[in-house]
């Protein structure tokens, strides 16, 4: 009887341990007391077993004692998946022995036994799952940072012998994320931005500016994860958005302030397909009705036949009322943006297709009538990888942004890029679309990267820019002429990884004016480069 003094010690065990697991483990209580009288009444007679797996399964049972008498705390579910391994090689044992026996009687009380162990471990599973459930994790907090220093030399000037201009930009960022529970993240971003030599940032407009004198939250927000149980997060404060190849809404990262949004975004995902349900407040107080927003919904479904697919409409306003004319009290902007992209990589070969639409209403000025929008955006990037050893790749890109010639006539047809830059896509000098900004662009662009050394990667664009649509120019007081072309860029950019935290980027770039420029800025080559470090921790 040995065996049954066992078994009765652990079910004492077992007992007291899930004490603090009443609700959960009654029925295992239950069961553990079945497995004591089948071990006193269904083996009375041990000399129908093999002595040596008797002796296996007394061995397993004294190591399932042994886990059992451990200082465990109550409640932790570790203790509980070990009991389970432990049950389970009982479970194993015994059937070894259902297989080898051939006495009927004793498999039928054998089978029995291991039904008995098997609903254990499913008792102890269930167990498992809700202490899973119901822990609650300690509350758990992050500090990480960047440090950003960019040197420029700026001899962005058309006219000839022009003086280069060289300045400093400093950005520090410091993040704190807190995770006071699961499923609940607070998000700070404290951000300090600053020229050399200077006493203010830079400054835009409302809550996507640099102007707190220097420091200031550049994001403070928290996130909620599926949200009274559904499949939906939502994430509220200001907060960085950046959506597809960030065209039109995007942190600005290049710059030394970047932007923010506050905004509240609902977030829905299911496999390959994610959505973004969001409303952003861009201008606005307590004390008036009038204010600047931005809504939108965007989508991507991803894998589609080996294509990624993102679909978005969005919506922004200006409720400011027009004071004078034909549409005096009319809001002067209400902004549908909606578009498409695909994107693929069909080795060797990567690419990606975007068409934008805008549609909506416009008036310039406080004063100006109210003109329809009818723009667009068409791009289309190809590349070819030659070799993924030193990943060599060429490509070109085309992009095509439609513009006006009369803004006061008509619709307005020039396209607005929204809150985004283009440095990334035209040209790392920045001249476009800021310049003649109303009469679109054309950019025609040959790309190429290669990583040289396993420390420095190199990349080379050539770009060929033209105004969508004629520009006026004035040759003299009396002659004037109109023209497209603007001229073509080169850039140069190089990136070292100087350490896991480090990283040093450079570049140099230089423009040579065709006919528009020339008569817009002047007739020589500009010249422009910077050195950057970025430092994270």
């Amino acid at each position: 009887m040995k065996r049954s003094r066992i078994f009765l010690i652990l079910i004492i065990i077992l007992f007291l341990i899930t004490t603090s697991f009443a609700q959960n483990f009654t029925k295992v209580i239950e069961i553990v007391g079945n497995l004591e009288d089948s071990m006193t009444v269904k083996f009375a007679r041990e000399e129908q077993l093999r002595s040596s797996e008797i002796l296996s399964i007394k061995t397993d049972l004294a190591s399932l004692k042994k886990l059992l008498t451990k200082a465990v705390q109550p409640g932790d579910t570790s203790m509980v998946a070990d009991v389970n391994t432990g049950t389970q090689s009982i479970v194993d044992r015994i059937e070894s022995l259902e297989a080898k026996t051939n006495d009927t009687t004793t498999t039928t009380k054998v089978t029995d036994l291991s039904k008995l162990l098997k609903q254990l471990i499913t008792e102890l599973n269930i167990v498992i799952e809700d202490e899973k459930k119901q822990r609650i994790k300690q509350p758990s907090y992050t500090i990480s940072g960047q440090m950003r220093h960019r040197g420029e030399l700026d001899g962005r000037s058309f006219i000839p012998n022009a003086r280069t201009i060289s300045y400093n930009l400093l950005r520090t960022r410091l993040n704190m994320q807190f995770v006071p529970v699961e499923g609940t993240t607070i998000f700070f971003q404290l951000q300090d931005s600053r020229l050399f030599g200077g006493g203010n940032a830079a400054l835009t407009r409302g809550a996507q500016d640099g102007m707190a004198k220097n420091i200031d939250f550049h994001q403070a927000y928290f996130f909620l994860a599926k949200i009274f149980d559904s499949p939906f997060n939502l994430k509220l404060g200001r907060q960085e958005m950046a959506y597809g190849k960030q065209r039109l809404i995007s942190p600005t990262n290049w710059n030394n302030f970047g932007s923010t949004f506050d905004a509240a975004i609902v977030q829905w995902s299911s496999g390959d397909l994610a959505a973004d349900l969001f409303s952003a407040k861009l201008i606005g107080n307590q004390t008036n009705t009038f204010s600047e927003n931005l809504r939108g919904i965007h989508s991507t479904l991803k894998n589609f036949y080996s294509i990624n697919t993102d679909l978005f409409l969005y919506f922004d306003n200006n409720t400011t009322r027009i004071t004078k004319g034909i549409d005096k009290g009319k809001s002067r902007l209400s902004r549908y943006t909606g578009g498409v992209m695909f994107a693929g990589k069909p080795k060797p070969f990567d690419f990606d297709l975007e068409y934008i639409l805008q549609r909506g209403d416009i008036g310039i000025n406080d004063s100006a009538a109210i003109n329809a929008i009818e723009a667009s955006l068409f791009s289309m990037t190809g590349n070819y990888t030659i070799s993924e050893q030193n990943k060599l790749r060429v490509g070109v890109l085309f992009t095509v942004m439609t513009g006006d010639d009369d803004q006061t006539k008509g619709a307005n047809t020039t396209f607005n890029t929204l809150f985004t830059s283009t440095h990334t896509f035209l040209g790392f000098m920045d001249f476009f679309p800021k310049l003649l900004t109303q009469y679109g662009i054309q950019d025609l662009a040959l790309q190429s990267a290669v990583q040289l050394f396993s420390s420095l990667a190199v990349t080379f664009d050539a770009h060929y820019f033209a105004l969508n649509n004629d520009a006026p120019f004035k040759l003299s007081p009396t002659t004037s002429t109109r023209e497209k072309k603007m001229g073509y860029e080169f850039d140069l950019i190089m990136t070292h990884p100087y350490s896991s935290a480090v990283s040093i980027n450079g570049g140099v770039a230089m423009f040579i004016p065709e006919k528009g420029m020339r008569y817009l800025m002047g007739p020589s080559a500009a010249y422009w480069g910077y050195v950057m470090t970025t430092i994270n921790f």
